[in-house]
């Protein structure tokens, strides 16, 4: 069970403080919920019924130091996989960035990349859709990493960079 200020990475909403542990009655019953505020926004509120397990699993611990330098080193082996039917990629993304799994992320962000520098080499841009939620795992990935490394969430990108070469050349 979380706790009043915890931080979590909650499903696709991204890295949130649990603000309270509140009891509402809606309709006749009344239930327990997860207050959550996005660290990076503010203005929103989430309710998070404390006894639905489906959505309480899309709460999750924020990383710590040592498992994101794992994650930035495991990086380069991360397979890229650009499925070409648009609409199954585009699901199966989604599915991932709500899963709140790093390395799957990790691996979505990855295979954009790739296909974005495929497409721009003839001159093509990536999909506005693909666009849209490579964006998005980028935001998801980087305001986490940002929030446990205490950076800004756009030094995040040139951070790991530095650290995958940095891995490289102590190879």
């Amino acid at each position: 069970m979380f706790k009043v200020n915890d931080t979590v990475l909650y499903g696709s909403q991204g890295v949130c403080r649990i603000k309270a542990i509140e009891i509402k009655e809606i309709g006749k019953k009344k239930r327990s919920y997860y207050v959550l505020r996005p660290i990076y926004q503010e203005s929103s509120t989430i309710f998070v019924p404390v006894d639905n397990e489906n959505l309480v699993s899309k709460m999750h611990n924020v990383m710590s130091i040592e498992e994101i330098k794992n994650l930035i080193i495991d990086m380069p082996k991360y397979d890229t996989v650009f499925e070409t039917d648009d609409s199954l990629r585009r699901n199966s993304y989604r599915e991932i960035l709500s899963s709140g799994d790093r390395v799957a992320i990790a691996s979505v962000i990855k295979s954009l990349y790739s296909e974005q520098l495929r497409r721009k080499e003839t001159g093509k841009k990536l999909p506005l859709a693909d666009e849209q939620i490579l964006n998005h795992a980028e935001n998801l990935l980087c305001n986490e990493l940002a929030l446990v490394l205490n950076i800004e969430p756009q030094q995040v990108i040139s951070f790991i960079n530095e650290q995958i070469e940095l891995n490289a050349l102590n190879r």
